[in-house]
């Protein structure tokens, strides 16, 4: 897809790279956010929420790669 990004430095806070570090790991963000649905608001923020489309497109993401993994 022409909108992935590959290997972006993210200073996320997550344990996910202590594993990365040991094993090939992959790690992704699926955007979720929409103005036109306010659904735009940062995690934590009481009015925190998803646009519930972008629900299949991670979905996608997570089969394509499974497809991939047991494919090669």
């Amino acid at each position: 897809n022409e909108k992935a990004i590959v290997n972006y430095a993210c200073l996320a806070g997550e344990d996910f790279a202590e594993f990365s570090r040991r094993v090939p790991s992959a790690f992704y963000f699926v955007g979720t956010g929409n103005q036109e649905q306010e659904a735009d608001y940062p995690h934590h923020h009481p009015r925190f929420n998803i646009d519930e489309d972008s629900l299949p497109i991670g979905v996608e993401m997570h089969l394509r790669t499974v497809w991939a993994f047991l494919n090669r």
